[in-house]
């Protein structure tokens, strides 16, 4: 009974309605108009004149019309085939019968139980396809169909037999649909050449299915601004705000990226916007995708029920992803997918995207991984969140675990995972997936137990970002392991290196994480570490096989940029960890180091970035306009008699640091200057103490200064009293930006009048 009063509820979102997109007859000249001679007749047809009135888009019949719009004033206009009420255009002898509603009394609010009539019943569409269509639009149609159907519970049938199904066909009304099920037999939608597009049809199912447009909503003035200034006069009714009685949103959110939204400059007479959103930086009007939105709100109006995210998974390969992926997942879910192996395999987890809320230690939205154990307990390998996309994870148990929760704020994309389980090698993974042993055993493989081995504790980690976490990461750690992740790029790349969180017990030597830059093949490397371990410690290697950049327990270091491209990670722990301690999370990025590559082609000094690289100048230089080269730091006399211009070096794309520069403009006599900066970009402070463009009103520095200038804004026109001008720039050892571009002029100097003090002046 909840379940039929909830779909009561949500058809208060539906009404007998039709969206008609623009069109002309002349444009049905490729396909035939279709007759509707079967069951419904024309009264199914939404491009039939005899039972439908035009509303702008919305076409309904003249009784519902009047119930939907007896509030408002009466307005006649004649025509030759048509007359308009209610600002509304009747056809033939519908108007007589829209005049003799509007006298008579309102008809009640619609009653909930008289609603369900118009949703698909089974949530299931019956469809048939004119023959007259050809194999490239019929395949739009079901490439629409299947995107409703991808993302919903809507299925879109064939039909056998149904008394209620839609057709489609061609219609002088170009791309149009009734909103909802008509339920008098075959309900016509129509599609015409020029609106044969899959993001429109799309749009044309969302009608079908009980959708109307999403800036019709009773709440859309909080939202968006409709400037009816710019719209055609004949189309300002497409723009009215419904009321509650036609339109429930389901208590969802307003929703700017729905397929449903009419764009920005719809029916504009100008050109101009006729829609603008309120919020600024969203989009209006995309006829790509079904919306997150519109997916959600389906789902609740047709009672679909909640995703499947608690899942016993036991194929050998798959996905899994989060509900609604790729749309954002929904707040406040909770899944678990477990995923089991038969003795003697594995199962690797291979993560494709990944975008949840971040977050320190993960305590908003996250993913947790446990492996099991073969008595059925499940430890916690690892807790991910943020956008970094985790390494795979390899485990050697009888099942895999994945638990997903999100709160009640901030959601993102979520995340896609393959699964594959795969017969266990006792040495794949000294070359694969880089996993090490307890303790630093130096047992053969060969004759070890299977609980020796610590599932996804290390790998060869080829990709080009992500994160590492301690197993048990962020709760305690494992006591008495050993783990190594070798970050591999390719020749010429160097690696970056960034530690979010260090908490291990420095009261042990035997607890550390270690940065190793890596100079030796990775196999050779493993290989000796299994056989010649001392706790970590591998000094015999000496500086052949690496070399350590640090070693930490608690303070974590500064972003570590390797010039080599494999990098060694190592951590260990002794026994005596309690529960207070909770391991290390790192992430890293790989990316080409191109001052190594000599790709940079900078004139003196190359700093790697990440990513890219930038160019800089020995003291003394300054960085080009080119952004490669160096010129000396010289002062420059600038001496046209008409006009010139001038640049700080590498303007603009941007100056170097600790930089002194001066130009001095000098014109003839009886003459002035008039200085203008076109651009101005530098590092701004409260007096302009640290980067700053000094102007002073002479040739010498002890002239005096007429300004000094930093910031984003150039400064107004600035005209001297004399026949010279001195422009210093300077900057220190810090923040830097675009530089400046200024311009001057020669001016004459009127005789006779008194000479003024230097002053700034509009151009």
């Amino acid at each position: 009974m909840r379940g039929r009063e909830a779909a009561g509820r949500a058809l208060l979102a539906l009404g007998l309605g039709l969206l008609l997109l623009r069109g002309h007859a002349s444009l049905f000249s490729e396909w035939e108009e279709e007759g509707d001679e079967e069951e419904g007749g024309r009264a199914n047809d939404p491009c039939s004149s005899d039972n439908v009135v035009i509303e702008g888009d919305i076409a309904i019949s003249p009784e519902e019309f009047v119930h939907s719009s007896s509030d408002h004033t009466p307005l006649w206009n004649e025509e030759s085939d048509r007359d308009t009420f209610d600002g509304k255009t009747f056809y033939n002898d519908t108007l007589d019968a829209a005049k003799k509603k509007k006298s008579g009394k309102r008809r009640p609010t619609r009653a909930v139980s008289s609603l369900p009539e118009r949703l698909w019943p089974n949530a299931t569409v019956p469809y048939t396809i004119s023959e007259k269509f050809d194999s490239n639009l019929i395949r739009l149609i079901r490439q629409a169909m299947d995107h409703w159907e991808q993302h919903t519970c809507i299925r879109f049938t064939e039909h056998s037999g149904e008394k209620d199904y839609i057709h489609f066909a061609t219609g002088k009304c170009g791309c149009c649909s009734f909103v909802g099920r008509r339920g008098n037999g075959r309900q016509k939608v129509s599609i015409s050449p020029h609106c044969a597009l899959f993001g429109v049809i799309v749009h044309e199912l969302g009608h079908v299915i009980g959708f109307w447009h999403e800036h019709s909503r009773p709440d859309r003035d909080k939202y968006i601004k409709i400037l009816k200034s710019n719209i055609r006069k004949e189309k300002h009714e497409n723009f009215d705000r419904k009321s509650v009685y036609e339109i429930d949103s389901l208590g969802q959110e307003y929703d700017y990226y729905s397929i449903m939204h009419y764009p920005k400059q719809t029916f504009s007479m100008n050109g101009r916007d006729t829609i603008v959103p309120l919020q600024d930086g969203v989009t209006i009007g995309q006829r790509e995708r079904l919306s997150q939105g519109d997916v959600i709100q389906a789902r609740v109006l047709y009672n679909c029920p909640k995703s499947n995210c608690k899942q016993n998974i036991t194929s050998h390969k798959g996905t899994i992803k989060t509900p609604l992926f790729p749309y954002n997942y929904p707040k406040r879910e909770n899944c678990d997918w477990t995923v089991w192996a038969p003795p003697g395999h594995g199962i690797r987890l291979e993560f494709v995207e990944f975008q949840l809320e971040d977050s320190r230690n993960c305590s908003f939205d996250y993913l947790e991984i446990f492996h099991g154990t073969d008595d059925g307990e499940a430890k916690l390998q690892g807790r991910y969140c943020g956008h970094a996309v985790p390494t795979e994870v390899y485990s050697l148990g009888p099942f895999v675990q994945l638990h997903f929760q999100s709160d009640e704020s901030v959601v993102g994309r979520g995340f896609k995972v393959n699964y594959t389980v795969y017969e266990l090698d006792p040495f794949s993974f000294l070359e694969s997936s880089g996993q090490m042993l307890h303790s630093g055993s130096g047992d053969d493989p060969m004759m070890m137990e299977k609980e020796k081995y610590l599932p996804s504790c290390g790998g060869v980690l080829t990709a080009r970002e992500g994160n590492i976490t301690s197993p048990g990461y962020p709760y305690s750690y494992y006591n008495d392991i050993q783990c190594a992740w070798i970050i591999k790029g390719s020749e010429g790349e160097s690696i970056s290196l960034t530690f979010h969180d260090i908490n291990l017990d420095c009261d042990s030597e035997f607890n550390y994480v270690q940065v190793e830059e890596l100079y030796v093949n990775i196999t050779q490397y493993v290989s000796y570490l299994l056989n010649h371990s001392d706790n970590g410690s591998y000094a015999d290697c000496n500086t052949t096989c690496s070399m350590v950049v640090g070693r930490y327990c608690k303070v974590m270091p500064h972003v570590i940029v390797t010039e080599v491209d494999q990098l060694l990670l190592t951590y260990s722990s002794n026994s005596n960890n309690i529960g207070s301690f909770t391991g290390f999370h790192a992430s890293y990025t790989v990316d080409l180091d191109e001052c190594v590559q000599n790709q940079s082609s900078c004139g003196q000094m190359c700093i790697n970035m990440q990513p890219g690289f930038r160019c800089d100048c020995e003291r003394g230089y300054a960085l080009a306009e080119n952004g490669r080269d160096c010129t000396p730091k010289e002062k420059q006399i600038l001496t046209d008699p008409n006009s010139g211009s001038f640049t700080s070096p590498g303007y603009p794309n941007g100056y170097a640091e600790d930089m002194s520069c001066v130009w001095k403009i000098s014109v003839p006599r009886h003459h002035r200057i008039r200085l203008k900066f076109i651009d101005l970009d530098v590092e701004p402070t409260v007096d302009c103490e640290y980067d700053y463009v000094a102007v002073h009103d002479g040739r010498h520095r002890g002239s005096p200064v007429i300004g000094q200038f930093c910031g984003p804004e150039p400064p107004r026109a600035i005209t001297s009293t004399g026949r010279h001008l001195l422009i210093m720039f300077l900057t220190d050892k810090s923040k830097n930006g675009r530089g400046f571009r200024a311009e001057y002029t020669t001016i004459l100097k009127h005789r006779g009048s008194r000479s003024q003090r230097s002053r700034y002046s509009e151009l």
